[in-house]
């Protein structure tokens, strides 16, 4: 059975980065959304990019994925 893929925004954050880390053990196929790729993690592919980024092509980069863990947060100082 081929493993799902997984689509995950907010990968490095507080709760993201936990995230990551149990999907990818857990045998998924991880594709992290994050501004800067600050976690080591084997078998993530990572996309470094801001979510609010015209830049981005958010939906060539969702094609694949079987599931969407949407958990980027926008944070103003």
């Amino acid at each position: 059975m081929k493993s799902q893929t997984i689509f995950l925004t907010g990968a490095t954050g507080l709760v993201g980065s936990q995230l990551t880390e149990a999907l990818s053990q857990h045998s998924f196929r991880v594709k992290a959304l994050s501004r800067n790729k600050q976690l080591q993690v084997k078998g993530v592919e990572w996309i470094v990019s801001d979510i609010l980024s015209s830049d981005l092509m958010l939906c060539k980069q969702l094609e694949g994925a079987d599931v969407i863990i949407h958990n980027a947060a926008c944070l103003k100082a």
